[in-house]
């Protein structure tokens, strides 16, 4: 061992500060005054300074979780909102502001997937064939409770997606809408249906 190695000074590892490009191409104080904008109701900063990160957050929801652009198109203009919602909260400071927004979308494709798991799971469910005769017509009588306390219009819709085995893109297509409200309006029954069932423990 050399004598001398105890007089050599260790190395200490330095970390890299968040560049301008990090940060939506802004200075710390021009994303300050930005904020203070946004306070104010000026929405400048979404739309001028994180129009390309949406576009390069889908392009990693797509490559990562193998879904597709309309999907990660959701996924990020709901990140969006909250995103806005809590800079302006103060919930957000200056730092690697490209990677936080993209963490913060697969956070939540992730918590949606769980979300979504369940309650399709539970749904599922209704369709199942019982060995059971009693268990079957159970099953059925708590699937049409459920399909009396939605509208009409929702309660068709649900045997749509359920029951036709069509996909969503083309139940949309038939529907004369697109695949981004097919799949809010879906999510908003399923909202509806966990709220009016699956909270008070049936299943």
């Amino acid at each position: 061992m050399n004598p001398d190695s105890h007089n050599i000074p260790t190395q200490k590892k330095v970390r890299r500060l968040p560049s301008i490009k990090d940060n939506f191409g802004l200075t710390e104080s021009e994303f300050n005054r930005c904020i203070t904008k946004l306070i104010d109701g000026d929405d400048s900063f979404i739309t001028n300074n994180m129009l390309h990160q949406l576009s390069e957050s889908m392009a990693f929801l797509q490559s990562k979780y193998t879904i597709t652009r309309n999907q990660a198109y959701d996924i990020c203009m709901n990140t969006l909102l909250e995103f806005r919602r809590k800079l302006i909260n103060g919930k957000i400071s200056y730092g690697n502001l490209r990677f936080l927004f993209t963490r913060m979308c697969s956070n939540q494709f992730i918590d949606g997937e769980k979300i979504n798991k369940k309650t399709n799971e539970a749904i599922n469910t209704f369709l199942e064939i019982k060995s059971a005769p009693e268990d079957q017509e159970l099953l059925y009588e708590r699937l049409e409770a459920i399909l009396h306390q939605l509208s009409p219009e929702q309660s068709s819709f649900i045997k749509e997606i359920y029951y036709s085995g069509k996909s969503p893109e083309k139940i949309a297509s038939e529907q004369n809408i697109t695949y981004a409200n097919l799949r809010k309006r879906k999510q908003r029954i399923l909202s509806k249906i966990r709220g009016l069932y699956f909270k008070k423990g049936n299943i």
